[in-house]
């Protein structure tokens, strides 16, 4: 990137904002192998799985997979992430399935002749050539579900919600139901554009709670706006006790321990924490159990709603031996007598998920919506990375991806746990 393509990029951010903003390729470290884009082409091995409907009429739907592996840096880096499995279904193809079955033409029938109950509209956006499009889907669900009340149109509505849960349980079995999810940039109030470079920009490799940038354009970057979420805040913590003595964006955690560093590199940033004796905790990260959200306060369960959400969504599980490595090092390398109760909790139970871990009288918080503990710059924890999910929902506007990561089988010192 040239200076003034650099410089372009960041204009309308304040200085603040602009410190530590750096594409994860240039960060230094030695990155593992990435599609270079979003496009078909890039991907390998083109198959196809069946989906059957309960009147013995099936469809084929096509679909490629790559097997992108990580280098042996990187891998010891993140405690046993081996790589990822992407499988890319063309949105195109997806949604001219779905037209053969139910057009268009008719879900606005519908919509114009059946209001809802409480006599408002369908939120649908009628002036492409579908209404399938992915941003459109939620609505385009909502007024499904309402046609499956209909006997003229009951079965073919149906067969759209199978096949939209059909396909998230062959490229992700398990992804809301066996997993714990994070929906990037969901307070975001404008979720209509997809991001733009995820792949090339290496999003899986990127710390969650980092400053590393993924480009959506100009003055436009996903961590700008994850803020939202979980911040580019710190708390800093005395390596030797765990105690927190002070805070801040990091700039002002560099002011605080009396360290300069060059405000392009993350790297370096984090290296001069650790080399004064300390790390940091950021925000942690909020996860649903089981489901995703729909809007502020409703929650789904429904696979098919996954594909409404424009931005990546991770679901994490012990199915990552390596996301499993990390919390037990977590629980393992701090005094629990410094972090709250519920941080500790969520560390174990989501480590081993045992259930007995929250029964205690003071735990009253919800077992749907843990936390997981984001620790950065410690010397005996491996930085948590977004490849510790198991699954990586990451749409762009060509391809729905879904990846699924490959993680080191071997098998956890039973000493290394906390009793």
């Amino acid at each position: 990137m040239s200076e003034d393509e650099s410089s372009s990029k960041y204009s309308g951010l304040s200085e603040r904002d602009k410190v530590m903003l750096r594409p994860a390729g240039d960060s230094g470290i030695t990155q593992p192998e990435q599609p270079e884009d979003e496009s078909d082409e890039q991907l390998a091995d083109q198959h196809i799985f069946n989906i059957e409907f309960d009147d013995g009429s099936s469809i084929e739907i096509p679909y490629r997979e790559k097997v992108v592996k990580f280098d042996q840096g990187f891998i010891e880096k993140t405690a046993g992430v081996e790589g990822y499995t992407r499988r890319s279904i063309e949105w195109s193809n997806l949604i001219s399935i779905l037209e053969g079955i139910l057009p268009s033409s008719e879900l606005v029938k519908f919509a114009e002749g059946n209001p809802r109950s409480d006599g408002s509209e369908y939120q649908l956006d009628f002036s492409g050539e579908t209404t399938y499009s992915p941003n459109n889907l939620h609505s385009v669900l909502s007024l499904i579900d309402s046609m499956n009340i209909s006997e003229e149109y009951k079965e073919r509505a149906g067969k759209i919600k199978h096949i939209l849960h059909a396909v998230l349980d062959k490229l992700a079995p398990g992804f809301l139901t066996n997993c714990y999810v994070h929906q990037m940039n969901l307070h975001v109030h404008d979720r209509k554009e997809f991001p733009i470079g995820a792949f090339k920009t290496q999003l899986l490799t990127m710390r969650i709670a980092s400053p590393e940038v993924i480009s959506r354009g100009e003055n436009m970057d996903l961590n700008t706006s994850m803020r939202w979420s979980i911040g580019l805040n710190y708390q800093i913590r005395e390596l030797s006790s765990d105690k927190i003595i002070g805070g801040g964006n990091p700039a002002q955690v560099a002011e605080q321990l009396g360290f300069q560093f060059d405000e392009g590199d993350p790297d370096d940033f984090l290296k001069q924490v650790a080399q004064h004796g300390y790390y940091l905790q950021s925000v942690n990260l909020s996860v649903m159990n089981g489901g995703i959200w729909v809007g502020a306060n409703y929650r789904s369960t429904d696979s098919a709603m996954l594909f409404n959400h424009v931005y990546p969504t991770f679901a994490f599980s012990r199915k990552n031996t390596a996301f499993v490595r990390y919390l037990n090092a977590f629980i393992k390398n701090t005094d629990h007598r410094r972090f709250s109760k519920k941080e500790r909790l969520w560390g174990r139970y989501l480590a081993e998920l045992d259930p007995d871990i929250r029964q205690g009288p003071d735990e009253q918080y919800s077992e749907e919506h843990p936390f997981i503990p984001t620790i950065l710059a410690h010397p005996d924890i491996p930085e948590p990375r977004w490849c510790h999910s198991t699954y990586a929902y990451i749409p762009t506007s060509k391809n729905l991806n879904i990846c699924e990561m490959i993680s080191s089988q071997q098998e956890e010192n039973s000493d290394e746990r906390m009793e």
